[in-house]
């Protein structure tokens, strides 16, 4: 299945769950860990994507790597600087 296809099969789930009223974990394990996944993303490989990574004050429940992390912390320092 190409890429392409992938994403519109998730996108069809979301849509087909939008009304649904789940909680938080679940929201984690059916949508986002499977869209992380579709990007290439290991979410259960801690070099792929760190669990509930605090940064300064915000909580984010899945980063991926090193790299974006870094990214995001500068993003959080400029966002508190202005």
């Amino acid at each position: 299945m190409e890429f392409k296809e992938r994403i519109d099969e998730h996108v069809k789930l979301i849509k087909k769950y939008k009304d649904e009223d789940f909680k938080e974990e679940q929201t984690k394990m059916y949508l986002i860990a499977p869209f992380l996944n579709l990007l290439g993303y290991n979410v259960f490989n801690p070099d792929d994507v760190v669990a509930e990574f605090l940064l300064l004050t915000e909580e984010f429940e899945f980063v991926p790597t090193e790299e974006e992390k870094k990214i995001l912390n500068r993003i959080m320092e400029l966002r508190n600087k202005y």
